[in-house]
């Protein structure tokens, strides 16, 4: 038997609300770098089928370019794709996500368990670096799109990485798009976290 070098999955969903149990997931976009660096990463995306009530809940300005996304792509039951996406993820040694607990509630409630691996919120880890700061000086959890601004990231590199990674159309993506919010993740990874 073959052994599998541990991976690093970075992932996201986009869902029509905060509850696994009570939410549905619209899109699950996540990225699988192998054990052996960061070269040649593995990026999938997954629209899932929804009810029109779900759809409705996406008409407001964060989730109308998800919405259009969502009409113009392929769309899968989750049983169709939950083996493939479960095996990606029992190679990972890390689980990344910019908030790994919400995002990890989906994955469990809706695909199926997760292994063991080493859990690397981005969220956390820079909330406890203090310099993102509210109104009133408290360390506060950044939104994405603040450690990517932290970080000299820009949205026309996170769009660039979106496109080579997801094979999306330019401008076609925006953060609370998984594949744009993967590309961030993607971007920081590969800049940061990788020596």
């Amino acid at each position: 038997m073959r052994e599998v070098t541990p991976s690093v999955v970075m992932f996201d969903f986009e869902t029509n609300g905060f509850s696994a149990s009570k939410d549905v997931p619209v899109q699950l976009a996540y990225a699988v770098y192998g054990g052996g660096g960061y070269y040649n990463p593995v990026a999938k995306n997954f629209f899932f089928e929804v009810s029109d009530k779900v759809l409705y809940d996406l008409r407001h300005p964060r989730g109308m370019k998800l919405l259009e996304a969502w009409l113009t792509s392929k769309r899968y039951e989750i049983e169709e794709v939950r083996q493939e996406i479960m095996a990606d993820f029992n190679t990972a040694g890390v689980l990344m996500a910019h908030n790994i607990k919400f995002d990890e509630s989906f994955y469990k409630y809706h695909i199926g368990p997760l292994n063991n691996a080493f859990r690397h919120c981005t969220m956390n880890r820079n909330t406890k670096t203090g310099w993102c700061k509210d109104k009133r000086g408290h360390n506060k959890p950044p939104k994405l799109c603040e450690l990517m601004e932290h970080f000299k990231i820009t949205t026309k590199q996170i769009e660039k990485k979106a496109i080579t990674a997801f094979n999306t159309d330019p401008n076609s993506t925006q953060y609370h798009d998984a594949r744009f919010d993967v590309a961030a993740l993607m971007l920081y990874y590969e800049r940061h976290m990788c020596v």
